[in-house]
């Protein structure tokens, strides 16, 4: 109730509300909402707060919508900020749709020109790896024999 009251009135009285919930360790659902309330209102004065909250597993995915925003915001004021806000949002958000919006967006200004692989790799996904086998056996009976670690 008193998220909705701060929405709807003066955007600075209400970022100060969200911050002093972020700040004070609020239980885990009231800092969600004060993080999805800083997202609608989009301020560069939430940075160092959410920022502050990226790790928790609680809250990251509520930090990287924030962070998506933020960087398709900053494209104008600060390509490199915006740059790494998508590197640190597209790490934790489970929003493939907001992440690939905010990808065209920062590729059309310039601000990503690497491939789609090199930017998996960049937020954490295994882009390459080796692949080992077959391996031969008695009787090419590999399937019925147990190799290490399986024993």
């Amino acid at each position: 109730m008193l998220f909705r009251s701060a929405k709807n009135s003066d955007q600075n009285t209400a970022l100060k509300l969200y911050h002093f919930v972020l700040q004070h360790h609020a239980d885990v659902i009231d800092q969600k909402q004060a993080l999805y309330g800083i997202t609608s209102i989009g301020s560069t004065k939430s940075l160092p707060v959410v920022a502050s909250l990226e790790d928790n597993p609680d809250l990251s995915e509520a930090a990287a919508g924030y962070n998506l925003k933020m960087s398709t915001l900053l494209v104008r004021q600060n390509k490199e900020k915006a740059r790494t806000l998508f590197f640190r949002a597209a790490r934790f958000s489970r929003q493939q749709s907001g992440v690939n919006r905010a990808l065209a967006q920062l590729r059309k200004k310039g601000v990503i020109n690497e491939k789609d692989g090199e930017i998996a790799a960049r937020t954490g996904f295994i882009s390459k790896w080796w692949v080992a086998g077959p391996f031969p056996t008695k009787n090419d009976r590999a399937e019925k024999t147990s190799i290490f670690p399986e024993i």
